[in-house]
């Protein structure tokens, strides 16, 4: 009698082989297409860089600094120091046991950072603030996945 697999779960570690996927895909493409525009044809990086008009809500401006350098400096952790530098073998699948907390600590400081980038581009582009931060974020997520 043959054994009927319709309900049962299949686990991510299956033994399933799959074609090797290509890192360049459609959406990465259009959401760094995105960003190259969106920073040529507006003055987001200027005031990103140099804001000499006041335009920008600072201390929200400041709030998402650090809180993006936080991120970044998590980054570096899990998957520099932690593989490269300190031979530590990581599992990204089982990241709940192994990098618990430097990835919680990524999760919050990657949204506060958004939120404050937000408030601080508020009054210069208003609603729209969070339309072109989510650009920006999209295009460099999709950046740092090509690598």
């Amino acid at each position: 009698m043959v054994k009927d697999n319709r309900g049962s779960y299949t686990s991510l570690n299956s033994n399933i082989k799959r074609d090797k996927i290509t890192k360049l895909s459609f959406k990465k493409i259009v959401w760094i297409t995105l960003t190259i525009v969106l920073l040529f044809f507006t003055d987001f990086g200027k005031l990103l860089i140099n804001d000499k008009d006041n335009k920008l809500n600072k201390p929200f401006k400041y709030i998402a600094y650090i809180s993006f350098s936080v991120f970044l400096c998590c980054i570096f952790y899990i998957t520099i120091y932690l593989p490269k530098i300190k031979k530590v073998k990581v599992d990204y699948n089982d990241w709940q046991h192994n990098i618990k907390t430097p990835i919680q600590i990524t999760t919050v400081s990657i949204i506060l950072s958004y939120i404050s980038s937000s408030i601080a581009f508020w009054p210069v582009y208003g609603f729209f603030s969070f339309i072109i931060i989510l650009i920006c974020c999209l295009g460099g997520v999709s950046i740092v996945a090509l690598l």
